[in-house]
């Protein structure tokens, strides 16, 4: 299962993609928070197509958890998937560290002072 790995933006959309080797189509997911709880609950659609060794891809879509906090996705049915936890927040906490640490670092433009070789 792949997630944002910085989070979601409370107000914006949200889309997790689960990766199989089996059909999961009409299986069911629930976005977990903190204590387990289910908050959100879905039914997986139609595989989006392949991708690498993944012969089903979906999309799963959860817009309308907007409470911020840490949750994970639990897929239920043919196979069963957990994703790593992620964050739910507003814009400025979830993204000031990741730019605080990237315009701090050796090369806020991608380059570095290194000389090429003569």
């Amino acid at each position: 299962m792949r997630v944002h790995q910085t989070g979601y933006v409370a107000n914006a959309p949200k889309r997790a993609y689960l990766m199989s080797s089996a059909s999961s189509s009409g299986a069911s997911f629930s976005v977990l928070n903190s204590s387990g709880s289910p908050v959100y609950s879905g039914t997986i659609g139609a595989s989006q197509g392949s991708w690498g060794s993944f012969t089903h891809v979906y999309a799963l879509d959860f817009d309308t958890v907007t409470t911020p906090g840490t949750y994970r996705i639990s897929v239920i049915g043919s196979i069963s998937a957990t994703s790593p936890s992620f964050p739910i927040d507003t814009g400025a906490n979830l993204y000031s560290t990741p730019l605080a640490n990237r315009l701090a670092g050796p090369s806020s433009i991608g380059m570095t002072s290194a000389k090429a070789p003569r």
